[in-house]
């Protein structure tokens, strides 16, 4: 698999790069942003120069949206042309199986994905340190105070953590497995656009078990300064939602469930991987 991971890296690099490089332009274009932004006010913002500054706000904003949107795009059709390009022929003539074949394509978005995190926070750093060195001091402040907002305790922030990785590998095995689905069983399906039906009717399926399974199940864990598991009904929490607090509630059960029904996902993908997919 280590191989095919490499591969993996180097056919998917410079798709990424492209994708690093929209982070760079909309993290300066943010910036400069900002510096006008701040010259403007400073000078008495007039009619003219406050709608032309909504103008950038609003093009910066749609660079980060296509920034991401690229990478989802990348995602998908890195693992969509194994299955429905010329390229599918090559890679299942190898001698690899299909748990190979999916761990390889998850580890190389994930490898993906905390390379640009790093890359992006690097970036900001210089950029803010070159370019708004002056507001450097209020930046650090306006952080600090975020952090103090969101700062739910050292034990909350690390099964945060964990459970936002988890999550993306979850989302990935979600995704990974309804374009295998709609391989192994519509294979009329030509191009496999089907599968957004299928995510779509997977995601609706999930939110229906995850509804029924607060209501017969009411314990939540609360995640705030420290951990807890508290009985909540269906209506407070939904009412909760609504109300300023300083911790979060996960479910208990659908947690637990989630977890298993990811891991079948994961199984049933690689079953059919390896029995039901017709190259």
């Amino acid at each position: 698999m280590t191989k095919l991971l490499k591969y993996e890296l180097k056919e998917s690099s410079k798709y990424f790069l492209y994708i690093i490089l929209g982070i760079i332009i909309a993290s300066l274009s943010l910036a400069f942003t900002i510096i006008r932004a701040t010259k403007i006010n400073e000078n008495n913002m007039s009619e003219f120069s406050a709608i032309s500054m909504g103008l950038s706000s609003l093009l910066v904003f749609g660079l980060f949206i296509a920034v991401f949107v690229g990478f989802i795009f990348m995602v998908i059709s890195s693992f969509r042309k194994d299955l429905y390009t010329d390229s599918a022929y090559l890679k299942f003539s190898l001698p690899i199986n299909g748990s190979q074949l999916l761990n390889a394509k998850i580890l190389n978005v994930f490898i993906w994905s905390v390379l640009m995190a790093i890359v992006t926070v690097i970036v900001n750093l210089l950029i803010y340190g070159i370019f708004l060195n002056e507001y450097i001091t209020d930046i650090v402040m306006a952080l600090k105070e975020a952090w103090s907002y969101f700062n739910v305790g050292l034990g909350s922030n690390i099964f945060l953590i964990l459970h936002y990785i988890y999550s993306f590998f979850a989302s990935l095995i979600a995704v990974y497995f309804c374009i295998t689905f709609t391989k192994a069983f519509f294979k009329n399906s030509r191009n496999g656009y089907i599968w957004v039906l299928v995510y779509i009717i997977w995601g609706i399926i999930e939110s229906l078990i995850s509804m029924v399974t607060s209501i017969a199940i009411p314990y939540y864990l609360s995640i705030g300064k420290s951990l807890s598991i508290s009985k909540l009904d269906y209506i407070s929490l939904a009412n909760s939602v609504f109300e300023p607090t300083n911790y979060i509630n996960l479910n208990l059960g659908f947690f637990i469930i989630e977890i298993i029904i990811t891991v079948l996902l994961y199984m049933f993908t690689v079953h059919m991987l390896n029995k039901k997919v017709d190259i």
